[in-house]
């Protein structure tokens, strides 16, 4: 499945109640990083590369500010909390 498939394209479209994948925040801005210099050869930052590192954190910044209203799971919790070792 393609990121693009999970991920809303606009700002502006209405987020459903969902956690996202961080890895597919992180592998954005991973490929940004080796594919395009933070400089360019006169030394100036490169502004093209900037704009898409901040489309790429703005859209992360939407899921932030979505009020989520999950409700707690018992029985979930108490299956989980058999398996974890303190």
């Amino acid at each position: 499945m393609s990121f693009l498939t999970i991920h809303p394209l606009s700002p502006s479209s209405t987020l459903p109640q969902a956690l996202p994948y961080v890895g597919a925040f992180l592998d954005q801005i991973y490929s940004l990083e080796i594919s395009s210099k933070t400089y360019n050869p006169s030394g100036l930052v490169n502004f093209a590369k900037m704009t898409k590192l901040s489309a790429i954190l703005r859209s992360t910044l939407q899921y932030q500010e979505e009020h989520y209203t999950f409700e707690p799971r018992l029985d979930v919790s108490h299956v989980i909390g058999r398996y974890i070792v303190m």
